[in-house]
């Protein structure tokens, strides 16, 4: 949390754009919106009439958004009519994971020792 309080000495200036678009769903744009174009406002839409639901135990890595997940789904592709997808998205999953792992492991690797700590 540190690395985006702005009064932290271990504050980190692009983090927060980074989490932006790393973690969360990009800005939204008015005029792609304006034209039906717009993925996330249209399944934002579609799933407006359902309760939406926040859980969190004592973590902060235990907080669960379902309404974002039921977002998530309504975006994806028609699995009936094209099944190969699936495979297609499994595969990309697995990829993506897997240089995600590797990055990480670079950016750890070019920090100074007991910048990064791992807490069980």
């Amino acid at each position: 949390m540190a690395g985006l309080d702005t009064k932290s000495p271990h504050y980190q200036g692009w983090l927060k754009d980074h989490r932006n678009v790393t973690f969360h769903f990009p800005l939204l744009h008015p005029e792609r919106d304006a034209h039906g174009d717009e993925e996330i406002a249209n399944a934002l839409r579609y799933v407006a009439s359902l309760e939406g639901t926040i859980t969190a135990e004592d973590t902060i890595g235990s907080v669960r958004f379902e309404f974002a997940d039921e977002v998530g789904v309504q975006m994806l592709p028609d699995i009936v009519d094209d099944p190969d997808v699936m495979n297609e998205l499994g595969d990309a999953t697995v990829a993506l994971g897997l240089f995600m792992h590797g990055a990480l492991l670079q950016y750890v690797k070019s920090r100074p020792p007991g910048a990064i700590v791992a807490e069980p």
